[in-house]
């Protein structure tokens, strides 16, 4: 063939792919490409509006930073599903939602999703763990969630993956993006949070943003087929986003009254109804714990109760400022006679002194009590990250006893502490950090001096720091009480990770220590387009059966053995 003939057909060819490309611009799917683009830049220059309004990445919330970054890397995002999109590209289904490793032991939960890029869809992190009888449910802030649901021609955008175990956590069926709303203007953005009343009745709770209607709060999905399927997200929590920011939401039910639910979160507010105006005619920022309740299983809530109402007294310039004071990061646990009880964490004014405070209410009042203070809490790692580049906050996690043993209503409150300093060149110190647990006997008037539940057994150099961190705690219908944890013991140099999880038959008297995991693995942070540079969960929760069928507990955990962050879950 001449030259001229390579030519000819090169061009014909050519001429053929343009018309084939220019004939697909005119169908009905790249109308509805082109329209789920214009949706979603609705949507990304909705957060960035708020952006401008609020100081969302000051605030220090992952929530914020998810949404931070969507709104920051949405042009090099764009470009990926449009490309995804095209002709004769990747269908829009290409999830595989199969049984995961049944039977393994840490059986893996969640699966990666490739299928748009390299540079996204492979991080499952931050779990949320409910337990009923046979059934096990997980949920899981999911970037493969979110590429599916962004790549998809039609309802919102959701963050939230979960997974379901028949087996009562032996194996699992990974079920993809937790459904978004039909408005392809609104997001779950993740911040998971479950609950159960039966076998059948499962509650997922998550952020919501909501662009059409000017709206941020909390959003509930239910299922009735054993978390199998999950209805459309209902709003729970809803305010003006240009004038609040809801975070760090937290769900829990009555084992007495399965038909009553309570829900707690922060509420970030700019209105200055509380904190008035600065100098500068400007709303000072309000930070408070807030608490809603439903008594008809969801169908109906009740106004907010605000618990420790705080006002910041410096101002945010830019992404890197932080605003102090403020309280965040709260848990909510139910008593064993319908006691309401919530611990969060107060950070004051200098943005370094800590501490763990509580209020309690009685049963179905929700008019709280005078916070108390637990402990002071020490500031972790280098007050914001921990070596390995991995963000970490104090965050308290709360469990009661419900058993019918003595230690019936014993209240367990655990957090990470920053309570080992060594001098460091760069930050000037770095606070090596353990897990610390708090109890109380009186419905939380008073409470012990905190013990460590992590020990020094199976350390790689015995009395070398090492870093012990965001604790998950439950209490069994034996009274045992179970701590799970990431931790740095093996490595002397403080950076390959395990799981492990510490228990007490005493109230937390005396632990005993089990490793988890089989592989220790290494942080993985800034890897994932989806997610901000320094984040790689921050919290997981623990689950005993609610139903009390079993005794034991039921965990899921992040874990990066397999080379990116995926989700286990392990059982003891």
């Amino acid at each position: 063939m001449t030259r001229r003939s390579v030519t000819a057909v090169a061009l014909i060819a050519g001429l053929s792919m343009a018309s084939v490309f220019v004939m697909w611009q005119r169908t009905p799917r790249a109308q509805a490409v082109s329209q789920r683009l214009e949706q979603i830049d609705s949507l990304v220059g909705r957060i960035r509006h708020v952006e401008n309004r609020f100081p969302l990445r000051a605030i220090g919330s992952s929530s914020a930073g998810r949404l931070g970054t969507l709104a920051q890397r949405w042009p090099a995002i764009r470009a990926m599903v449009e490309r995804r999109l095209g002709p004769g590209l990747v269908p829009e289904t290409v999830m595989d939602a199969g049984v995961r490793t049944a039977r393994a032991r840490n059986p893996a939960v969640s699966a990666p999703n490739l299928s748009l890029t390299r540079f996204s869809g492979f991080t499952q992190n931050e779990t949320a763990t409910a337990w009923c009888g046979t059934n096990v449910v997980v949920g899981f802030n999911d970037t493969a969630a979110e590429v599916e649901t962004l790549a998809a021609t039609t309802s919102g955008v959701s963050l939230d993956g979960y997974s379901v175990s028949s087996h009562r956590g032996a194996g699992f069926r990974y079920r993809g993006p937790l459904p978004p709303a039909s408005d392809p203007n609104t997001m779950l953005n993740g911040d998971p949070s479950l609950a159960c009343t039966s076998a059948d009745d499962f509650y997922y709770s998550s952020l919501w943003f909501d662009a059409t209607n000017k709206l941020v709060g909390v959003a509930l999905s239910l299922s009735t087929d054993g978390g199998n399927d999950f209805s459309a997200p209902q709003p729970v929590v809803a305010k003006d986003y240009l004038t609040h920011f809801i975070d760090w939401d937290r769900l829990v039910l009555d084992p007495s009254h399965p038909d009553l639910i309570y829900l707690t979160y922060t509420d970030f507010d700019t209105t200055g109804a509380f904190c008035g105006l600065d100098s500068d005619g400007d709303a000072i920022l309000e930070s408070s714990i807030q608490v809603v309740s439903s008594t008809d299983a969801g169908a109906t809530w009740s106004a907010p109760s605000v618990i420790a109402p705080t006002c910041a007294t410096n101002h945010a310039t830019d992404e890197s400022d932080s605003l102090y004071p403020v309280v965040h990061d709260s848990s909510v646990a139910v008593g064993p006679d319908g006691e309401i009880y919530v611990a969060w964490e107060a950070i004051a004014g200098d943005g370094v002194s800590r501490e763990i405070d509580f209020a309690s209410s009685a049963a179905s009042s929700q008019n709280f009590s005078t916070p108390v203070t637990v402990h002071s809490a020490d500031c972790a790692g280098g007050c914001g990250d921990l070596q390995g580049y991995i963000r970490i906050a104090e965050a308290p996690e709360l469990a009661v006893d419900t058993s019918r043993k003595s230690s019936r209503g014993t209240i367990y409150v655990a957090w990470t502490d920053g309570d080992d300093a060594v001098p460091d060149s760069l930050s000037g110190s770095y606070a090596f950090t353990d897990i610390l647990l708090s109890s109380s006997t009186d419905g939380g008037a008073n409470w012990s001096s905190p013990l460590r539940a992590d020990n020094s057994t199976g350390a790689a150099r015995p009395g070398v720091p090492v870093d012990h961190f965001e604790p998950a705690i439950a209490v069994d219908r034996t009274g045992r009480v179970a701590v799970c944890f990431y931790d740095r013991r093996r490595d002397p140099n403080n950076f390959f990770i395990d799981r492990y999880c510490a228990s007490s038959k005493n109230r937390g008297v005396t632990w005993s220590n089990r490793r988890i995991t089989a592989q220790s693995f290494p942080s993985l942070v800034a890897q994932d387009l989806l997610d901000p540079v320094d984040y790689m969960g921050d919290y997981d929760t623990l689950a005993a059966d609610f139903l009390n069928i079993t005794a034991g507990f039921r965990g899921a955990y992040g874990d990066n053995s397999s080379g990116n962050p995926e989700v286990r879950i392990n059982s003891f």
